[in-house]
């Protein structure tokens, strides 16, 4: 596989297989249908690389040149360019069709890559149980900030603020959890 980046590839007939198939098993695959000659694939081009070079683990840029890999282009049915396919477990899930301004992609992205504070309380987590409260704590804070109307991350943290003897910060927080979080 022809790497550009740690998680962007040129898509061929011989690594379409495992990008499709595998890669997609186990990230998000943003295939990207561009061409030399189209303009509106070189303005979107950096967009993507850009986003895909803060996700490094949950996202897989694969470009698709069309002039050379034109069975790729009609099996996934391109007729326009740029096109851009998000596949996940080996099905295509969402896309678009021309360039997109940054907003668009990243809000149409989010759909389907996983919240930062989603790893962040999975690490958390980890450590909570081997009961590292010291290290759980900025992750579960962060986790907090990035999120702070999540119930479960306010739980943890409060958890995490009794077991550090921090009876304020964590009767403060629970004050804040309202009613109907409670049921």
């Amino acid at each position: 596989m022809e790497q550009v980046a740690s998680n962007i590839v040129h898509m061929t007939p011989e690594n379409f297989q495992q990008i499709v198939l595998e890669e997609s098993q186990q990230r998000l695959v943003m295939v990207d249908f561009w061409a030399d000659w189209c303009e509106p694939c070189k303005s979107l081009m950096p967009i993507l690389e850009k986003i895909a070079s803060e996700y490094p683990n949950d996202l897989l840029l694969a470009k698709v040149n069309c002039d050379q890999e034109q069975a790729i282009s009609m099996q996934f049915g391109v007729r326009n360019l740029p096109t851009v396919i998000l596949v996940k477990d080996g099905q295509p899930v969402d896309g678009f069709t021309g360039a997109q301004p940054e907003g668009e992609i990243r809000s149409l992205l989010e759909k389907h890559l996983p919240k930062v504070e989603d790893g962040l309380l999975i690490q958390a987590g980890e450590l909570l149980a081997e009961g590292k409260y010291d290290e759980a704590f900025p992750l579960l804070k962060t986790a907090y900030e990035a999120a702070p109307d999540r119930v479960d991350i306010k739980f943890a943290l409060i958890d995490t603020y009794l077991e550090l003897g921090r009876l304020n910060q964590a009767k403060e927080l629970l004050d804040s959890v309202l009613m109907v979080d409670q049921g």
